[in-house]
C-alpha cells in the first residue's frame, strides 16, 4: 500500500492508521544531533553490521516478531552485565 500524505490540500491532518504508527521512528533518530543535545535527547548509538548465526538461533529470534533484531541486542546487553569478555572461551 502506498503511503498516504498526512495532510490534505488545505492542511488538515487525517486520522493516523496503524500502518502510520509502525513507520514512526524515535525522535532522536530523526532530529539533528545539535537539536538532540539542546533537548537532552540521546542519539542512537547503534551501528549496522552483518553477523552469522546458527539457523536455530536465528529462527528462534526471528519468530519473536518484527523487533527480533532489538531482541538480540537486548539479550546480549543483559549477558554483558553479568559476564566478562576478557576471560570468555568460545
Amino acid at each position: 500500500m502506498k503511503n498516504q500524505p498526512l495532510t490534505n490540500e488545505i492542511g488538515d491532518v487525517r486520522e493516523l492508521t496503524e500502518a502510520d504508527f509502525k513507520r514512526f521512528k524515535p525522535v532522536a533518530e530523526v532530529l539533528p544531533l545539535s537539536l538532540c543535545q539542546k533537548l537532552n535527547l540521546q542519539k542512537s548509538e547503534k551501528i549496522s553490521t552483518t553477523m552469522e548465526f546458527d539457523r536455530d538461533v536465528f529462527e528462534a529470534f526471528r519468530t519473536t516478531g518484527a523487533d527480533w533484531q532489538n531482541q538480540i541486542n537486548h539479550v546480549l546487553k543483559q549477558w554483558l552485565q553479568t559476564h566478562s569478555l576478557e576471560h570468555s572461551v568460545l
